[in-house]
């Protein structure tokens, strides 16, 4: 399971994980991206709603502050 903490991600799927470590409703998230964080044990839907999981919040603790919360074209 801990692989979503070594796994290769797209810019675009780091941005999304950070999107949703702000607070993102993950409605503006392409859902191909949603997906693959989910597979990976990054992000988990509770409510109607995506979030951190363990692993997710891990994965950007030491580099939150860094990341510009763009998708790339």
């Amino acid at each position: 399971m801990d692989r979503g903490l070594r796994a290769e991600l797209s810019p675009n799927e780091e941005t999304a994980l950070h999107r949703i470590a702000a607070g993102s409703d993950g409605r503006e998230i392409p859902l191909a991206y949603l997906t693959q964080l989910a597979a990976l044990w990054l992000i988990q839907s509770r409510d109607g709603k995506w979030e951190l999981t363990d692993f997710g919040t891990l994965r950007i603790a030491p580099d939150r502050s860094r990341r510009q919360l763009q998708f790339s074209s």
